[in-house]
């Protein structure tokens, strides 16, 4: 995919919608298939880049204190702990998905 010009307002307006939300010790890849299927938009992962890092989705742990917050902050809540990070992509049709990366150093 390639990054968008648009900012997350207009390609994936769902990413700045805002709910109340508690995550309690729930492993990261777990959280991401949940907030993935309430956001309704693809989750692609760089799986080569996690497994260069040794990021073990399925051992980190998300927390998220009980807070009212949006989408956009509820993953960067969850990916940088765990050296992570979420961009807005578009496909070859220009749907819009989201990719799951190792941060850049």
């Amino acid at each position: 995919g390639w990054p968008t010009d648009e900012g997350a307002g207009k390609t994936a307006p769902q990413l700045l919608k805002t709910i109340e939300v508690e995550i309690k010790d729930t492993p990261l890849d777990e959280a991401l298939e949940a907030i993935g299927e309430r956001l309704k938009i693809p989750l692609l992962f760089d799986h080569n880049g996690i497994a260069r890092q040794r990021i073990d989705l399925s051992a980190a742990r998300v927390n998220q204190p009980q807070a009212k917050t949006f989408y956009g902050k509820i993953l960067d809540r969850a990916l940088f702990p765990n050296k992570l990070r979420w961009e807005i992509r578009l496909d070859e049709a220009g749907t819009a998905f989201l990719w799951i990366s190792p941060q850049v150093k």
